[in-house]
């Protein structure tokens, strides 16, 4: 899935609007890249000489032929203060997200072109880090946005980086929503892709009187944009799709409960057209 990214934004987590975008066209075109994904673990040593490995330092390589000035700017801002950086990408079948700070260096390759060379990198944890409630990856790659975040992470009581304190409780991988008209909302992940049309999901186990499920566009400083949404009624799988508005940045999920207890798993948000359970 990687070497498919299509496209890839970079954003200046000290000025969230700052964002260059990067497409895999590979056909030698000003502002084309290609994508590059390594893993390199490391190790300590245990009893009778064995290793554990204990985190991965994660590198995403680019390289762009000669990128906009105004890209260029942007880059070379972020490179001069050495400012964190999140990445957010997709292919034809899901999502590649670096939502914690990570460190940005780049470089210029003289060859007959002029070609720019970018490296991200972060170090995390094996598996899920960071502290409760919202433990996630610092490195995602996957269909399904909402993974970022671990099912049930601390005391287990959050699923998929919603928040059970505002009107609900976990148990397992099962969120209960107990308070009538109650809203209960996701974590929003940087996805800055305005006009791509995504798909979100939620499977049912319990049914009340329904209640309404929305994607929830953000724009660069968190302001809400206008929801994507859909009501449901019964148990099953029920979705909601359309497509990002002007000036979306981050992306998170909403549901509201109807006027009676309501229980779902799964929730899920991918790209449209990829909808199933878990």
């Amino acid at each position: 899935m990687i070497t498919l990214l299509s496209n890839v934004a970079i954003q200046d987590t000290k000025a969230a609007a700052n964002i260059v975008y990067l497409a895999n066209i590979m056909e030698g075109v000003d502002g084309a890249a290609t994508f590059g994904y390594s893993l390199e673990p490391t190790s300590a040593k245990v009893e009778d000489g064995q290793t554990q490995q204990y985190k991965h330092t994660h590198t995403l390589d680019i390289r762009v032929l000669e990128a906009s000035a105004a890209d260029l700017t942007k880059l070379k801002v972020i490179e001069a203060g050495s400012n964190p950086v999140r990445v957010s990408g997709y292919s034809p079948d899901g999502f590649f997200v670096i939502d914690d700070a990570a460190q940005l260096t780049m470089h210029e390759q003289y060859t007959e072109l002029i070609a720019r060379r970018i490296l991200v990198t972060t170090t995390g944890v094996n598996g899920y880090g960071g502290t409760a409630p919202f433990v996630k990856l610092p490195v995602y790659a996957g269909d399904n946005l909402l993974a970022v975040y671990k099912v049930n992470s601390g005391s287990a009581t959050y699923l998929n980086g919603f928040d059970p304190g505002v009107a609900g409780t976990v148990s397992g991988d099962i969120y209960t929503i107990t308070t009538a008209t109650g809203i209960v909302l996701s974590e929003y992940i940087f996805f800055p892709f305005p006009g791509q049309s995504l798909t979100a999901s939620i499977n049912v186990t319990t049914a009340g009187s329904g209640g309404s499920l929305s994607i929830l566009p953000f724009d660069s400083t968190g302001a809400g944009l206008t929801p994507i949404t859909a009501s449901f009624s019964g148990t099953g799988i029920k979705t909601v799709s359309g497509v990002l508005p002007a000036n979306t940045v981050y992306v998170g999920l909403e549901m509201i409960n109807g006027a009676t207890t309501i229980a779902f798993k799964e929730p899920a948000i991918r790209l449209a057209g990829t909808t199933f359970s878990l």
